[in-house]
């Protein structure tokens, strides 16, 4: 999705778009945010869609840099962030540009890196990456690629309990080659996924330590229209990944 896609998007984003930090049950992302914290130091919210979280990196730090490929996302944002007066709001296509200002102390980028085109996924997360300082820390939370397969598993058990008439999975693929590449179509939308190594190792590629991995899981509800009542642990969940420039 480009620019004017997301913009159109926009005024229906809380309905349409999965809220992160809202179904973030075990707080990993507002914990991170803390332990990182430096009340003089600059954040930068990569991706910032509508301001979710926006008020979070305000509070803990200094100035917060809010970028997003969508001005009229951007526009919510600002009005929903009305009262904060240390945010700067800025429009970024991250496959051209890295975000503006000073790099960060602290980089958040919540399921941004999602195109399906391999050249430009690499060049958005080469920006993202150099949004950091030597020293700063990145926060970033992908698409799970094992959880897709796991999700995948349950649906043929549910079709085994319950004769065949158990619902598809949100997660669809056709095309066997761009699912060896993490790539599965969400809402008709192709979007990459990634395993845990991928991400490590893609963050070495830009000399970031990863320091944690984490699943943030999320209820089956996510992945299914009323899932069976059997359905739990372990659950669908995305990578929570915490990495040092």
């Amino acid at each position: 999705m480009n620019g004017r896609d997301w913009d159109a998007v926009a005024a229906r984003f809380e309905k349409e778009i999965f809220n992160v930090p809202a179904n973030d049950r075990k707080g990993l992302i507002a914990t991170a945010v803390k332990r990182h914290a430096k009340q003089d130091g600059i954040a930068a919210d990569i991706g910032c869609g509508v301001g979710r979280t926006v008020g979070l990196l305000a509070a803990h730090f200094g100035k917060v840099i809010a970028s997003d490929v969508s001005t009229e996302c951007l526009s919510i944002a600002v009005r929903r962030n009305k009262a904060l007066r240390n945010v700067s709001y800025h429009q970024v296509d991250l496959i051209a540009e890295r975000p503006p200002g000073p790099a960060a102390d602290l980089a958040l980028c919540i399921n941004t890196l999602l195109i399906a085109d391999e050249t430009a996924r690499t060049r958005m997360f080469a920006h993202v990456c150099a949004a950091v300082r030597p020293g700063g820390v990145l926060v970033l939370v992908a698409p799970s690629m094992e959880s897709v397969l796991l999700t995948h598993a349950r649906h043929s058990e549910w079709k085994q309990r319950a004769k065949g008439k158990a619902r598809p999975p949100g997660s669809m693929n056709s095309d066997g080659d761009a699912v060896l590449h993490g790539v599965v179509c969400i809402d008709d939308v192709p979007t990459k996924h990634y395993s845990s190594d991928e991400l490590t190792s893609s963050l070495a590629m830009h000399e970031f330590r990863t320091v944690e991995v984490e699943k943030l899981e999320y209820p089956w509800s996510t992945e299914f229209d009323r899932p069976p009542s059997w359905m739990g642990a372990p659950h669908p969940w995305d990578w929570f990944v915490v990495a040092r420039a």
